[in-house]
């Protein structure tokens, strides 16, 4: 996580390496990131001038994986405290995305400031009610067209009040909306987290704050900030590893385990449904399997595997493969099956 700030009082970026991939495709999603032109202090010689509608001047810089930050002059003598002020992305239909934002998501129409967009085909909203914090900019698909995310795409992410999540997920429900995961706690630190995903398809995670907390308090224990590289370069083996990559990542971060606890719980499940589907909560091809057994009417318990305490998740997958040759499988009445 990189910022200004503690994460749990102002934006942050998480930046995540995904072990055994180089490089993403963009799509035509994320346009830029805004900051204060005053929190660059890299050499102007890494910004690029770039002219837009109407011939207006703008300075980015780029990121070493692509990734744009629109540099703007908010007429500050001093860098602010927070210099994000907020980040573009490209909608198919703007008035319709407003609707789902403010009507759904409780979001709130900001003023637009330095750097946005010029015109009416776009849109600043908030979640804070101060009306002070970063802001998402909705702007409209040139040309019209659907929006891409490609491979690059990620999240966003925003702190709500206890059982905010919960109540988030019925009113995307109710409004016809799209639920991808949960709602549900997270392990080990127990965030209850929805998330749902907007007309475009941007995913949003709403996360309680109690269980934010506790995340965040990690950091300050005595050990909170140290990265273990070796433990780092065991993954990145197992990530290179070819095609059992995942379960290779899946054994070393499992590590040392009660192999007969985990075949304990496994039967436990056998016996307490007639058909298992594990799966993980973020994984979106175990969201269609889930959906498709729902289409057909199909009765069956799910166990989310990444939402499992601690490294339990993880010695499942590894003994899950150890039976069927699949570390994600179902499993039904009468044996194992491969899923």
């Amino acid at each position: 996580m990189v910022g200004w700030g503690k994460e749990d009082e102002q934006f942050a970026l998480e930046l995540t390496f995904n072990y055994g991939i180089d490089s993403y495709k963009f799509g035509n999603d994320l346009r830029h990131i805004a900051v204060d032109s005053k929190a660059w202090k890299g050499p102007e010689k890494e910004v690029v001038v770039e002219k837009g509608e109407g011939g207006v001047k703008r300075r980015f810089v780029v990121s070493p994986d692509g990734y744009r930050y629109l540099l703007v002059d908010t007429g500050s003598e001093e860098v602010p405290s927070e210099p994000f002020l907020f980040v573009s992305v490209h909608v198919a239909d703007v008035e319709k995305s407003k609707k789902y934002y403010v009507d759904v998501l409780d979001a709130n129409i900001r003023a637009s400031g330095p750097g946005a967009e010029e015109g009416n085909e776009n849109v600043m909203v908030g979640f804070d009610r101060a009306g002070t914090g970063v802001c998402l900019e909705l702007v409209q698909l040139p040309g019209g067209g659907k929006v891409d995310h490609a491979l690059a795409s990620g999240r966003f992410a925003t702190e709500t009040e206890d059982g905010a999540p919960e109540k988030v997920g019925d009113k995307v429900k109710k409004a016809g909306g799209d639920i991808l995961h949960g709602p549900l706690k997270l392990q080990p630190h127990g965030e209850e987290v929805v998330i749902v995903a907007d007309p475009d398809g941007y995913e949003f995670c709403f996360v309680d704050a109690r269980g934010y907390t506790n995340c965040i308090n990690v950091r300050e224990d005595a050990e909170g900030t140290t990265v273990d590289w070796p433990y780092r370069e065991k993954l990145e083996k197992a990530a290179r590893s070819g095609k059992n990559a995942k379960l290779e990542v899946a054994k070393v971060v499992a590590g040392d385990y009660d192999v007969k606890s985990i075949k304990g719980k496994m039967e436990g499940f056998l016996k307490a449904h007639p058909v298992v589907v594990f799966a993980q909560a973020t994984c979106p091809f175990c969201s269609k399997a889930k959906a498709l057994l729902k289409e057909v009417g199909a009765k069956f318990e799910v166990v989310e595997v990444d939402a499992m305490e601690g490294k339990e998740g993880s010695a499942m997958r590894v003994e899950l493969d150890k039976v069927t040759g699949r570390s994600t499988v179902r499993f039904e009445a009468g044996g194992w099956r491969e899923g």
